[in-house]
C-alpha cells in the first residue's frame, strides 16, 4: 500500500537513509535504548532505486517541535538528523 503524503506543513525527522535493509535494521538495534521509536520506511527514488528512510515514529506540526525532537536525540543521531518538510513528492513511500 502506498503511503499517501501528508500536507507539506507536516514535518518529519529523518534519522538516517540507506539502500541496505539490513543496515537499516542494525541502525534501529544500535539506537534501541537511546532514541525515541523509529520506523523503517521503504522508499523508491525517481530513477527506481530502492532505499530505506529511518524516521522518528511521529510527525510534527511546526519547525520548533521538530527541532526540539532533534535536539533531544543522542548526539550521534542528532548530528545526522534532517527535518523534512512533508514527504518528497518525487519519492514513493510505502507502509
Amino acid at each position: 500500500m502506498r503511503l499517501t503524503p501528508l500536507s507539506t506543513r507536516v514535518l518529519w525527522v529523518q534519522a538516517g537513509l540507506t539502500t541496505d535493509l539490513e543496515a537499516a535494521y542494525r541502525f534501529l538495534q544500535t539506537h534501541d535504548k537511546t532514541a525515541p521509536p523509529m520506523l523503517i520506511i521503504p522508499v523508491r527514488g525517481p530513477s527506481g532505486e530502492l532505499g530505506f528512510a529511518i524516521l522518528l515514529e511521529g510527525y510534527f506540526l511546526n519547525r520548533e517541535t521538530a527541532a526540539a525532537a532533534v535536539a533531544a536525540l543522542p548526539p550521534s543521531l542528532a548530528s545526522e538528523a534532517k527535518i523534512l518538510f512533508g514527504l518528497n513528492r518525487n519519492r514513493a513511500y510505502f507502509r
